[in-house]
């Protein structure tokens, strides 16, 4: 009986933390699942819609989500106007799905969630994959809620902001 109660004294605070670390890893797995599923869709719409081809995704979500992101390629040379027009649309319909999904509202930092919880960028590329012309728009970003545009400088070896 003496064997007994020790072996119980030992192994009910092991069976305790375990069961714990699973309540803890399942909150992280779902709170994972929900957010891929969410860029998942979004991306999705977003090459129907706009023509975006997802080839990125990120996030800041270590206890909670702080930040989505997603990136694209988009292959078609574009002016600021237009490339503020995709910034925004991007940011819009995320940021709508983010905050339409009631299950995913328990691991956000915040609700509703903002245009600083979403980064966006748009690379802009030639349909073989190659860059534009130095001095030409190839990047488009939307990072903390402020929007940059960049091109390549005339060495082609440094990305600068122009607006």
């Amino acid at each position: 009986m003496a064997h007994l109660s020790k072996l119980l004294v030992f192994l009910l605070p092991i069976l305790f933390i375990v069961g714990c670390e699973r309540s803890v890893s399942h909150q992280a797995n779902e709170k994972l699942i929900l957010a891929r599923e969410v860029r998942k869709a979004v991306a999705l719409q977003l090459k129907k819609e706009k023509e975006l081809y997802p080839c990125g995704t990120g996030g800041q979500m270590m206890h909670e989500i702080k930040m989505l992101a997603l990136s694209f390629n988009y292959y078609k040379p574009t002016d600021i106007q237009q490339g503020r027009e995709l910034l925004i649309t991007a940011i819009a319909e995320f940021m709508a799905a983010v905050n339409a999904d009631t299950r995913i509202r328990p691991y956000l930092s915040n609700y509703p969630f903002e245009p600083q919880n979403i980064q966006i960028e748009i690379f802009l590329r030639n349909l073989d994959g190659s860059n534009f012309a130095p001095g030409k728009l190839c990047v488009l970003s939307a990072i903390g809620g402020v929007l940059e545009y960049d091109v390549e400088n005339s060495e082609g070896n440094r990305l600068e902001a122009v607006f």
